[in-house]
């Protein structure tokens, strides 16, 4: 999971950079200047990302992370969607440019 993460967040700056030089250098920045720690405006994003890890890896032996055969309950398990399906929503109000279309 890691190195697929690694992978992406790579792919990611290379496509969001002006250049190749630019990315190289960016990729480059991020293990030599010595600034480890979490960015100022990215604290919101990590509870996320760490929130998906934790469930992905409690859910590894299932087909899907949403796979929630142990709640027996359908109205418990209707209520974890729903309310899943109104995070996403609510996460989804600011606008941001898709990035290809600067392509």
């Amino acid at each position: 999971m890691l190195v697929t993460f690694a992978l992406v967040v790579v792919g990611w700056i290379i496509f969001r950079a002006d250049t190749i030089g630019d990315a190289w250098g960016y990729i480059c920045r991020m293990f030599t200047s010595g600034e480890w720690g979490v960015p100022v405006h990215g604290k919101g994003v990590l509870v996320y990302v760490l929130l998906m890890l934790a469930v992905e890896w409690v859910q590894r032996t299932r087909e899907h992370a949403l796979q929630l055969d142990a709640v027996k309950n359908r109205w418990v398990r209707g209520a974890i969607y729903y309310a899943l399906i109104i995070v996403i929503l609510w996460q989804e109000s600011s606008s941001v440019q898709f990035i290809y279309f600067q392509f």
